[in-house]
């Protein structure tokens, strides 16, 4: 190849792609990206790096992954070393950042699990009743156990400032992803999310299993009768409804998504589900009823969820009666008869 026909075809390399070059193009476009920022960040270029982080040659936004944008107009406020940082800067940074409104509704949850002092007793009687449930029996146990102990160590002169302070420690806790391994063990897993490493989507959990376990407790139990202290089945059950909102309301972050977040969602739709599903009383259940005639079949003819499982259950019936006529006379019910 000649001299000369090398020159043309670099000639028309650069034609090519005007827009590698950092020049204008004819129609108009440029790149964004300057010349001396696609050279190596050493040696005689470092000058260009300091043009970068100058105010003046802020890069603008470049997209979802302009990180040099993000770190020139925002370094001051990026620590420089998070890992190396000390837990206490780290608590405190997010305590000046935490929001106000999160944290006396906060308080006010930890100050009924401080006050009423039945829950683990409900939470026993539920695991009672129920003979499979989501969340084992000793992960809510240790929730509960170690949140008491935190308790216990308050003094009567200073409940509020500690309860306001284990709030916040609650969100700071909760604002951190539960990081777990298969190799750890049980203790090495509760203490996550236990004590003084407490997390909302955990302590919600109680609220919801002790709602569930109220639904079903008599208003004479002596759960509610103990001692010399005189619960209210109602207001006690509206107060764990509310509380087991807040805490849901609270595992709004990314970090809040781990296994005792799906545990409080399922409680708590079981809660509101026992709690309101029957709800309706009164003149629309007397309507409701008004409009079923002697077998119980909607008069307009309307065809409603129950209508199909309602025929279901009589095809099960005409299937078993033509099963015992060909099988011969019945003796007995044949479903005793499988046993």
């Amino acid at each position: 190849m000649t001299k000369r026909s090398s020159e043309r075809r670099s000639n028309i390399s650069v034609a090519a792609t005007p827009h590698l070059s950092g020049r204008a193009r004819s129609d108009g476009y440029s790149s964004p990206i300057p010349r001396s920022a696609s050279a190596p960040l050493h040696g005689d270029n470092a000058g260009s790096v300091a043009a970068l982080e100058s105010s003046e040659a802020l890069p603008g936004y470049l997209g979802s992954t302009s990180y040099s944008a993000v770190l020139a107009e925002n370094g001051s406020a990026i620590p420089v070393d998070a890992e190396n940082e000390p837990e206490s800067a780290i608590s405190a940074r997010f305590t000046d950042a935490l929001d106000p409104n999160r944290v006396q509704p906060g308080v006010e949850v930890l100050r009924l699990l401080y006050d009423v002092t039945i829950f683990d007793l409900l939470i026993g009687q539920y695991y009672e009743r129920v003979r499979v449930a989501v969340m084992p029996l000793r992960i809510i146990e240790d929730v509960f156990s170690s949140i008491r102990r935190v308790f216990s160590s308050f003094n009567a002169h200073d409940t509020e400032r500690r309860l306001h302070d284990l709030a916040i420690r609650v969100h700071h806790n909760s604002s951190k992803p539960l990081v777990t391994h298969r190799s750890m063990t049980f203790e090495e897993y509760s203490i996550l999310f236990t004590g003084e490493n407490s997390r909302w989507e955990a302590v919600g959990n109680i609220f919801a299993i002790a709602g569930m376990s109220l639904m079903a407790t008599p208003d004479n139990d002596p759960i509610l009768t103990q001692g010399n202290v005189g619960y209210s089945k109602d207001e006690v059950l509206a107060q764990t409804a509310e509380a087991s909102n807040i805490c849901l309301s609270f595992c709004d972050k990314a970090a809040s998504a781990n296994e005792l977040l799906a545990f409080l969602q399922y409680n708590d739709v079981m809660r509101r589900t026992q709690q309101y599903g029957d709800a309706m009383g009164g003149e629309p259940l007397d309507h409701a009823i008004a409009g079923l005639d002697p077998s119980g079949w909607d008069r307009s003819g309307t065809v409603h969820r129950v209508s199909v499982v309602r025929l279901r259950f009589m095809l099960a019936i005409f299937r078993e009666e033509a099963l015992e006529i060909a099988l011969g006379q019945p003796q007995g019910d044949i479903a005793e008869k499988s046993k």
